[in-house]
Formats: structure tokens, C-alpha cells, sequence
């Protein structure tokens, strides 16, 4: 890295610790609804690698959710959300509920604890864009179901890091939340393992914003 980049990625750390949580992109575009079936890298690289350890899976508004994608998956069942089993496949043939957007289901909630985060964990980040900042918890808000934001930011101030994929852009970008330390490891993580043309469009080396879709 030359300086500038040094100066700009610890500024945007502090950032992401001041507001205790960052965002990744795993696609520069959200998937159309005819693309909402298809079978990505990073449902195999991702997705599977957060579910597998994973103490908490929890579907927010899953009633549009075609009830055979669910069939023998659901934990429990609440008013408003589900939780998914991580100990079963939650993505082959599952694809659609992660993929899917403009607010067909609610967030996809994933909690690990932070002693499961390891260097394996970590190589998620080959999948992703760099890290990026949104500091405005009303803002991430508006991608999400606001009560799963909510929790997120429980959960991490309680030990665990939290992955949320978006109800409005769906695979499109997960928001992470963590203690200062986890969150700390995992963004240096996605600094050095991020790839930079995945940053969706707005999103430079110098200036990380993003104006969300949807």
C-alpha cells in the first residue's frame, strides 16, 4: 500500500469501529428477479462458509418465501421471522431466498460466535468487495428489516458477529456488525482479501459512500 492508501484504510477503520460495523459488496448489481434462481461462487464461498457456524439463522418477513424452499429447514417459528436450522443445506436449491429483492423476504440474519471466527472464516473475503463504511445506522436501516439491525447490534455487543444480507438488494452486499476487536480482525480481513471492482458504483480508494438501490 502507498501512503495514501495506509491513511485512508486507517481512517476508514476508525470509522467502522466508531460505528461498529462495516459493509462488503459481493455483487456490483443486485439480481434481477429472472436471475433470482441462479447459483453463484459466492453462495458456496460465502454463504455456505457464515451458515455452517453459524448459532442463529433468522429469516425476517419469510411469508412471500415459497413455502417448499422452507420445508424441513425452519426451527422455530414467530410472528414477523423464522429460524432457519444451520446445521441443514440453507442454500442449494435454496437460492432464491438469498438472491431475491425489493423486499420479497426481510434480512437473512447470520450470528457466529466470535471464538468461530478463524483464518477459513476470514477467506470469505476473496468473494467480496473491500470493506466500505456506511456510519448512518438509519440509513443501513432502510436496505434492512430496522428490527434485524436492531438485533444485529445486540448480538454484537453480546459476543458475536453478525452477518445481515439486505431485504432490499438481497446477495447483493451483507452488512457486518461485531465488537471492536472482531470487527476489527474481520476488516483487515476484507482490506487485504477484498477485491476492488467489486465496489458497487460511488464507492472509490478515497471516498467510500454508497447510495443504496431499491
Amino acid at each position: 500500500m502507498n501512503d495514501i492508501d495506509l491513511k485512508h484504510w486507517t481512517n476508514l477503520n476508525k470509522d467502522a469501529e466508531e460505528a461498529g460495523n462495516f459493509r462488503v459488496s459481493l455483487l456490483q448489481l443486485y439480481l434481477m428477479k429472472d436471475e433470482a434462481h441462479e447459483h453463484l461462487q459466492v453462495h458456496d464461498h460465502v454463504v455456505a462458509k457464515l451458515v455452517e457456524r453459524a448459532h442463529l439463522c433468522r429469516l425476517f418477513a419469510p411469508d412471500k418465501i415459497p413455502a417448499k424452499l422452507l420445508e424441513g429447514i425452519v426451527k422455530s417459528r414467530k410472528t414477523g421471522f423464522v429460524d432457519l436450522d444451520p446445521t441443514r443445506d440453507l442454500v442449494s436449491g435454496r437460492e432464491y431466498m438469498w438472491n431475491i429483492t425489493w423486499r420479497i423476504r426481510g434480512t437473512i440474519l447470520i450470528a457466529i460466535s466470535e471464538s468461530f471466527i478463524d483464518n477459513e472464516l476470514q477467506d470469505i473475503f476473496k468473494y467480496t468487495s473491500k470493506p466500505y463504511v456506511i456510519s448512518n445506522i438509519r440509513q443501513i436501516k432502510k436496505g434492512h428489516t430496522p428490527s434485524a439491525i436492531s438485533l444485529a447490534v445486540k448480538l454484537a455487543g453480546e459476543g458475536s458477529a453478525v452477518f445481515c444480507f439486505s431485504a432490499n438488494n438481497g446477495i447483493q452486499w451483507i452488512d457486518i456488525f461485531a465488537g471492536k476487536q472482531v470487527l476489527n480482525t474481520l476488516f483487515v480481513a476484507a482490506i487485504r482479501n477484498g477485491i476492488t471492482s467489486l465496489w458497487p458504483a460511488g464507492v472509490t480508494p478515497i471516498q467510500c459512500t454508497q447510495s443504496e438501490a431499491g
